[in-house]
């Protein structure tokens, strides 16, 4: 498990490798909910992912905000599509609250961000405003065409590059993408050709057309290799549209 690093000041991400079924430390940090909503998922590997990136995401947020005290916690998905934490009510029965609330918001003064893929979780908790993280493995193939997806100035910088170096740019880009738009809800809205990345990781929403002027700035992307395997992208969001 790679250590908590701060991305910016109240921002904790962790990683953690996915075997064929959770470790008995993953296990450790899950509640009787999760067991119960892991039950839930069919195929074998989806629920591993999901069992161990709850558990990690469990481990972060106790980290983050040791006051809380992770168990008494359910984690739900918020109207933003992020995973939301929540108080449970001891009188209530927990297993009848529905894991999906459109109506509500983050909660507890905590933004969460989870991402995974085969072999590896990855997970974010931010005390001061919205995360986003995405993994990738690194040599991912089946990227879309970048022109579908890179701004016009990073199709030229992209043609510009010796071939044996393009693969590994456009996942830099992708996972960036990827990561800046959870942190800005919008994963599903936004299309990736307007987030332009720079080279520094700061990220500007670039407009497509006259009528749409505004910009998303994000604090900054980082970018990390974990063994030698994965490509993390960790986005921290300062500011709105």
């Amino acid at each position: 498990m790679t250590p908590a690093v701060d991305v910016s000041s109240g921002t904790v991400w962790r990683t953690c490798p996915i075997r064929s079924s959770p470790s008995a430390g993953a296990r450790s940090w899950l509640t009787q909910r999760d067991l119960l909503r892991g039950e839930g998922i069919s195929h074998p590997e989806a629920r591993t992912r999901f069992l161990v990136a709850r558990a990690l995401l469990r481990r972060t947020i106790a980290e983050a905000r040791p006051d809380l005290g992770w168990k008494v916690l359910d984690i739900r998905t918020a109207r933003s599509g992020r995973p939301t934490v929540v108080d449970i009510d001891p009188l209530l029965d927990p297993f009848l609250a529905p894991n999906l609330d459109p109506e509500l918001e983050d909660h507890l003064g905590l933004y969460l961000a989870v991402s995974h893929t085969r072999g590896l979780a990855a997970v974010a908790v931010s005390t001061v405003g919205p995360v986003g993280i995405d993994v990738e493995p690194l040599g991912r193939d089946g990227l879309p065409p970048a022109e579908i997806w890179l701004t016009p100035d990073e199709q030229e910088e992209h043609a510009s590059l010796l071939p044996s170096r393009r693969r590994a740019q456009l996942l830099r880009l992708w996972v960036a993408k990827e990561a800046a738009l959870k942190a800005n809800d919008a994963a599903q809205a936004l299309p990736r050709r307007e987030l332009s990345i720079r080279r520094s990781g700061e990220v500007d929403r670039v407009p497509i057309s006259e009528d749409d002027p505004e910009a998303w700035v994000i604090a900054e992307v980082v970018w990390h290799e974990i063994e030698a395997r994965f490509l993390v992208a960790l986005a921290a969001s300062v500011t709105g549209r």
